[in-house]
């Protein structure tokens, strides 16, 4: 669709340059019209509407109010001061009390202005806000801008504007700092597979280790503390919105890789491939070879994530573009009402889907099993997840018998099963169904996958009681609960070893032979993402698929005090996750990758 967009009308790029806020300023405000800025996720003008009021009027003549309740009076003496006195007011977050803006309307109506007043409105979109006051502002978009060479133009921009001094060190550092700032928003491209979740970084981030680099390279002839520097970074500024050890684990490496003394120098040291730091203390020298050496479109490898990430990012915007289209198709934002003829058609698929998943089963009607009170800790535990299996699978079987009655003319809808249709509907998954099992978003995946854990969950409690489970290969996707598996055979383990359950760590291994004399399970059905491995880990191609499979892998509870299967300078510990979603963290894996481990973070 890009390629189409920019062919067909003959531009080189679909994204809009850096927003200039002096420009605006100057050129097409006026003190009638506010200046209304729509703001993205992750995305605050605040700081630099406080960085132009500095320059252009001064501190103490710009107010800028968060409105929330109680604020709206305050708002409104405020705005009367500086359409008097000619100062600048920002009202920001008007998404939040989008009833008082009628009030601070007719004030503007109402008011004398100063030449020199600006009113600066901040808010996300919201359908309810007054197409008036629309009407009458200068409408802007405030986003982060996609893209690496987009985020350092407008890193720049702002930095222009407030003022950068100093000799080549500070500026070698800056830029640096400018590039980690673009890769860190730009990785949440890729969630889950860049970030596990999506980060609140942010401009306030980058003034603040602006700050620091300034601060540390006062003295232009002594190299900075670069250790001091990464742990500000780290535990301070960017890493203090992290929650996630292994997002964690790539913040740090990227602190390691670029902050240190050989980046700084005069020999051309490179942020990536063809893209050099300049030796050079002129401010412009930067700017340009942010345009000269930075491609308008961001390789995988600039970011040090595999080839074929593009892949697994094409199917997540695709499933998200077909359900915004399945959206508008149906109006999401109107409340379902009981339409026959519309059940119907979108039900009736689901639940015959239902019925044939369930025609050899009597897990929809069986009685409600007892928990097996058992000396193995691993038959007590599959049996708990197998009682699991069936009060879900009831739960849902009662839901959807509710809509066929309904469908038949038995009974008329309840709230609850209204609500239930409405998501179904939409082709979502009820948050009922979710509220007891997170599983996929689709309601027939969902349906699918309960149905193949509950049958699965059953047949594995079968073979515990047998004694064969630690002897065959166990797929961790048959349980809900992975994880609750691995914790039994942790208590067996202690049980056995007359330890305590503090005293013993996770081991893995993909030779069993690694864990002798251990308490060992085989896993199977196991996927990797990112790379490839064999033996080791190795890169993906661009053409790869999303996921590969691995060996088996052989888990055991060893003494805390014990040494690793591998050694750390040769393998990294990565994230077990129970879906590709990357939801569910189940544990942590020790992989050989070779002789530079900080590659694969």
């Amino acid at each position: 669709m890009t390629l189409f967009v920019t062919k067909a009308l003959g531009i080189s790029s679909i994204n809009p340059p850096p927003l200039d806020l002096k420009s605006i300023l100057r050129n097409e405000s006026n003190e009638f019209e506010p200046i209304l800025i729509m703001t993205g996720a992750g995305a605050d003008p605040s700081q630099d509407l406080e960085e132009l009021a500095k320059n252009e009027i001064g501190s103490n003549r710009f107010y800028a109010i968060s409105m929330g309740q109680g604020q709206q009076q305050n708002a409104i003496d405020t705005l009367r001061r500086a359409a008097e006195n000619g100062d600048w007011v920002c009202l920001k977050n008007l998404h939040l009390v989008i009833a008082s803006l009628p009030a601070i309307q007719k004030e503007l109506s109402l008011l004398q202005r100063h030449s020199n007043f600006r009113l600066w409105l901040t808010s996300e979109p919201d359908d309810k806000f007054p197409s008036v006051l629309l009407q009458e502002s200068i409408k802007l978009t405030f986003e982060s801008p996609p893209g690496v060479k987009n985020n350092m133009n407008r890193t720049y921009t702002q930095w222009r504007d407030s003022g950068v001094s100093g000799g080549m060190i500070r500026q070698q550092c800056l830029f640096i700092l400018a590039w980690i700032h673009a890769l860190i928003q730009e990785r949440r491209t890729f969630i889950p597979q860049a970030w596990s979740k999506f980060y609140e970084f942010n401009n306030a981030d980058l003034r603040a280790a602006k700050l620091i680099i300034e601060e540390m390279t006062n003295v232009d002839t002594r190299a900075p503390e670069w250790e001091f520097i990464r742990g500000l970074m780290q535990y301070v500024i960017y890493g203090g919105r992290i929650d996630s050890t292994f997002d964690f684990n790539v913040l740090n490496g990227y602190l390691l890789r670029y902050f240190n003394s050989s980046m700084i120098s005069t020999s051309g040291a490179e942020l990536a491939k063809n893209i050099p730091i300049p030796a050079s203390n002129k401010f412009t020298d930067y700017v340009m070879a942010i345009e000269k050496n930075i491609p308008p479109e961001d390789a995988p490898s600039l970011f040090g994530l595999p080839d074929n990430i593009r892949i697994s990012w094409e199917v997540t915007e695709s499933e998200a573009t077909i359900r915004q289209i399945r959206n508008m198709q149906i109006g999401s934002g109107v409340e379902v009402t009981f339409e026959w003829t519309r059940w119907q058609n979108a039900l009736n698929p689901i639940l015959n889907m239902w019925k044939r998943l369930n025609s050899h089963s009597t897990l929809h009607s069986m009685s409600l099993p007892h928990v097996n009170n058992s000396d193995d800790p691993i038959i007590e535990v599959l049996s708990l997840e197998f009682v699991f299996a069936v009060t879900l699978v009831q739960t849902v079987h009662r839901s959807l018998s509710a809509i066929s009655k309904c469908l038949r003319g038995v009974l008329l809808p309840s709230s609850s099963t209204m609500k239930l249709a409405q998501s179904l509907i939409l082709h979502e998954t009820p948050d009922a169904w979710q509220d007891i099992w997170t599983g996929p978003s689709d309601p027939v995946q969902y349906l699918t996958s309960l149905m193949f854990k509950a049958k699965a969950t059953q047949e594995l409690m079968a073979i515990a009681k047998n004694g064969q489970l630690l002897s065959s290969a166990v797929k961790l996707s048959k349980l809900f609960r992975p994880g609750t598996l691995l914790n039994a055979l942790r208590q067996l383990t202690a049980r056995r070893k007359k330890k305590s359950m503090d005293e013993l760590k996770l081991a893995t291994a993909w030779d069993s032979a690694l864990l002798k004399d251990e308490i060992i399970m085989q896993l199977s059905g196991i996927y990797i993402q990112g790379a490839l491995f064999e033996s080791t880990l190795s890169d993906t191609l661009a053409s790869s698929p999303p996921f590969s499979s691995v060996p088996k892998l052989s888990v055991a509870w060893i003494s805390t005090e014990s040494s690793d299967v591998y050694k750390s300078t040769e393998s990294i510990f990565i994230p077990m996750y129970a879906n590709v979603n990357r939801e569910q963290l189940i544990t942590q894996v020790q992989i050989p990758c070779g002789k530079d481990p900080q590659k694969w973070h």
